[in-house]
Protein backbone atom coordinates (compact mmCIF):
# COMPACT_ATOMS: atom_id res chain seq x y z
CA UNK A 1 0.00 0.00 0.00
CA UNK A 2 2.54 2.50 -1.21
CA UNK A 3 0.17 5.49 -1.33
CA UNK A 4 -0.16 5.54 2.45
CA UNK A 5 2.33 6.51 5.15
CA UNK A 6 3.72 3.87 7.49
CA UNK A 7 3.81 6.44 10.28
CA UNK A 8 2.72 9.98 11.07
CA UNK A 9 2.46 12.32 14.05
CA UNK A 10 -0.70 14.01 15.27
CA UNK A 11 -1.02 16.10 18.45
CA UNK A 12 2.65 15.40 19.14
CA UNK A 13 1.85 11.67 19.20
CA UNK A 14 3.56 9.27 16.76
CA UNK A 15 1.30 6.70 15.11
CA UNK A 16 2.11 3.64 13.03
CA UNK A 17 0.01 2.46 10.08
CA UNK A 18 -0.10 -1.19 9.05
CA UNK A 19 -1.99 -2.93 6.28
CA UNK A 20 -2.83 -6.52 7.18
CA UNK A 21 -4.52 -9.40 5.40
CA UNK A 22 -7.50 -9.54 7.81
CA UNK A 23 -8.58 -8.28 11.23
CA UNK A 24 -10.48 -10.09 13.96
CA UNK A 25 -14.25 -9.79 14.01
CA UNK A 26 -14.59 -8.86 10.36
CA UNK A 27 -13.30 -5.34 10.97
CA UNK A 28 -12.28 -3.20 8.01
CA UNK A 29 -9.81 -1.22 10.12
CA UNK A 30 -9.01 -0.25 13.69
CA UNK A 31 -7.67 2.81 15.51
CA UNK A 32 -5.97 2.30 18.86
CA UNK A 33 -5.26 5.47 20.81
CA UNK A 34 -3.50 3.36 23.48
CA UNK A 35 -1.14 1.62 21.04
CA UNK A 36 -1.04 4.71 18.78
CA UNK A 37 -1.67 2.61 15.70
CA UNK A 38 -4.00 2.19 12.78
CA UNK A 39 -4.47 -1.18 11.10
CA UNK A 40 -6.33 -1.55 7.81
CA UNK A 41 -7.47 -4.89 6.36
CA UNK A 42 -6.97 -5.88 2.73
CA UNK A 43 -9.74 -8.49 2.99
CA UNK A 44 -12.62 -9.54 5.24
CA UNK A 45 -13.43 -13.05 6.46
CA UNK A 46 -17.14 -13.87 6.28
CA UNK A 47 -19.01 -16.93 7.48
CA UNK A 48 -21.01 -17.18 4.27
CA UNK A 49 -18.41 -16.51 1.57
CA UNK A 50 -15.00 -17.03 3.17
CA UNK A 51 -12.36 -14.37 2.49
CA UNK A 52 -13.40 -11.43 0.32
CA UNK A 53 -10.78 -9.01 -1.00
CA UNK A 54 -11.61 -5.35 -0.42
CA UNK A 55 -11.51 -2.88 -3.28
CA UNK A 56 -8.96 -0.07 -3.29
CA UNK A 57 -11.88 2.31 -2.61
CA UNK A 58 -12.95 0.36 0.48
CA UNK A 59 -9.37 0.28 1.76
CA UNK A 60 -8.91 4.00 1.15
CA UNK A 61 -12.18 4.85 2.89
CA UNK A 62 -11.25 2.61 5.84
CA UNK A 63 -7.86 4.32 6.16
CA UNK A 64 -9.41 7.79 6.27
CA UNK A 65 -12.10 6.58 8.67
CA UNK A 66 -9.39 5.61 11.17
CA UNK A 67 -7.41 8.82 10.59
CA UNK A 68 -10.52 10.78 11.55
CA UNK A 69 -10.92 8.60 14.66
CA UNK A 70 -7.41 9.72 15.63
CA UNK A 71 -8.31 13.38 14.99
CA UNK A 72 -11.52 13.04 16.99
CA UNK A 73 -9.71 11.31 19.86
CA UNK A 74 -7.41 14.28 20.29
CA UNK A 75 -10.35 16.67 20.00
CA UNK A 76 -12.57 15.12 22.71
CA UNK A 77 -11.43 11.51 23.43
CA UNK A 78 -14.43 10.00 21.64
CA UNK A 79 -14.67 7.43 18.85
CA UNK A 80 -17.79 8.66 17.03
CA UNK A 81 -18.45 6.24 14.14
CA UNK A 82 -20.82 8.54 12.25
CA UNK A 83 -18.40 11.46 12.37
CA UNK A 84 -15.42 9.36 11.27
CA UNK A 85 -17.39 7.82 8.40
CA UNK A 86 -18.79 11.14 7.23
CA UNK A 87 -15.37 12.77 7.07
CA UNK A 88 -13.83 9.69 5.45
CA UNK A 89 -16.51 9.86 2.74
CA UNK A 90 -15.87 13.59 2.27
CA UNK A 91 -12.08 13.07 2.05
CA UNK A 92 -12.34 10.29 -0.53
CA UNK A 93 -14.77 12.28 -2.66
CA UNK A 94 -12.56 15.37 -2.43
CA UNK A 95 -9.40 13.47 -3.40
CA UNK A 96 -11.08 11.81 -6.38
CA UNK A 97 -12.93 14.86 -7.69
CA UNK A 98 -10.31 17.63 -7.41
CA UNK A 99 -8.82 18.94 -10.62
Amino acid sequence: MSNYPSEFTIANTPYSVEFVDTLEGGEYAIHSDVKREIKVARSIKTLEDGVIDLTEGQIENSYWHEIFHAFNFFYNNEQDEALAQTFANFMCEYLHSKR
